[in-house]
């Protein structure tokens, strides 16, 4: 009766059951793993629902591509960092993740392979496997001074039925960015194979001070077929509005192929609401109003997470340079699971274990740096000072 997509689909694991017990039981849990911007206690731009406001809310003029004022806006986003791009070369979807299942059809047929980071957000793979496409992954090594690509691995992972190869940008959760000279490589590597690149930049604005050169966009590219997918869900911390687009540079007649089978697939659904494609100028001007505030908070609380990470020589925050997630190597006295199911039952404190996003370095956690401080400060004391506890036992 139902498709053989979801036969591989795993269980509910040991810390997603530990979880719903707490629930069921009605026990507090300090939750750092909450990503919501809605469920994080920002102030939106007083503002911002006058744009929806409007009379021509009740006109439906359908564009596969969104609407014109709606397309404009983004190219105004992209001109701020240097990149000059036409409207035809922009499409908006619902979100990232229908942008990637355009991209899919467009590229692969079915149990064509796509190379992607790993670690990684899970979301990729699941999102893969209900487009009937296989997965290959390529390695992000970390070498001390930060995350670099392993361009053996990705190299290697190239075969006759390798259709893509994408790059987060900043990935998540490492907030690694490809820098210049990785950019470069894995453009001329795409180009030598003939291969597109999805670079999927949703967290891109999100850039921590200090950073020796600023990141550059994908969209820069003309060299080499690309997909650059962004939106207001991160953007603008407005997952509900439910407005991401796609830009596709590169060759000429590799755009403009694109362009045409994409208008195809876009029209069969046409899936952007009015209101938020006529808001969508307004909105993205204002952004700047929110993302102060998430880099004020993702900063403070990763200040804390340094601070009280001294306290314990055997633990160890990995660089980062963006996004909204911290990588904390603890102690091998235990899997990261393990570690992750210590906290939640002895502190009630819920953190990702690294194996979720195939972490190969053992004993990696993974943390949300959005929780209001108040909420993340009690959360990593009390992780601290269970670590603290687990140690001195050993001894």
């Amino acid at each position: 009766m139902f498709s053989k997509r979801f036969e591989t689909y795993a269980r509910p694991n040991r810390l997603s059951r530990l979880l719903s017990r707490f629930k069921e039981e009605g026990k507090p849990v300090i939750d750092l793993t909450e990503s919501n911007p809605t469920r994080c206690r920002f102030h939106y731009p007083s503002g911002l629902l006058h744009a929806f406001s409007t009379r021509k809310n009740f006109i439906y003029a359908p564009d596969p591509r969104g609407s014109s004022g709606a397309r404009k806006a983004v190219l105004a986003y992209y001109r701020r960092t240097g990149v000059l791009l036409r409207p035809e070369q922009v499409f908006l979807t619902a979100s990232s993740s229908e942008a990637y299942h355009f991209l899919f059809r467009l590229l692969a047929d079915p149990n064509d392979h796509i190379l992607m980071p790993s670690p990684g957000y899970p979301l990729m793979e699941h999102l893969s496997r209900l487009n009937d496409i296989q997965v290959d992954f390529f390695k992000l090594e970390y070498e001390g001074e930060g995350w670099k690509i392993d361009f053996d691995s990705l190299e290697k992972g190239i075969h006759s039925r390798t259709r893509a190869i994408v790059i987060i940008h900043p990935n998540n959760p490492t907030g690694s960015y490809a820098g210049v000279e990785e950019q470069n490589r894995l453009i001329s590597l795409a180009k030598k194979h003939h291969l597109p690149i999805i670079s999927d930049e949703v967290f891109f604005d999100y850039v921590y001070p200090g950073t020796d050169i600023l990141p550059r966009s994908f969209s820069f590219n003309s060299r080499s077929l690309t997909f650059t997918l962004s939106g207001l869900s991160k953007m603008a911390c407005l997952p509900q509005m439910k407005a991401s687009w796609l830009v596709i540079t590169g060759p000429v007649n590799q755009v403009r192929e694109s362009m045409r089978r994409l208008e195809l697939i876009a029209d069969a659904y046409l899936s952007v609401n009015t209101p938020v494609q006529n808001a969508l100028p307004d909105i993205l001007k204002q952004r700047d109003f929110i993302q102060r505030q998430v880099m004020g908070r993702v900063l403070k609380n990763r200040g804390c997470l340094i601070r009280r990470l001294e306290k314990l020589k055997s633990c160890r925050l990995l660089k980062g340079e963006g996004g909204w997630y911290a990588v904390v190597r603890l102690p091998r006295i235990m899997s990261d699971e393990a570690w992750a199911l210590r906290f939640l039952e002895k502190e009630g404190v819920l953190v990702y274990p690294g194996h979720f996003f195939d972490f190969q370095i053992e004993s990696c956690l993974v943390l949300s740096l959005l929780p209001p401080e108040p909420q993340f400060i009690r959360g990593v004391s009390k992780i601290v000072q269970r670590i603290s506890k687990e140690l001195g036992d050993l001894l």
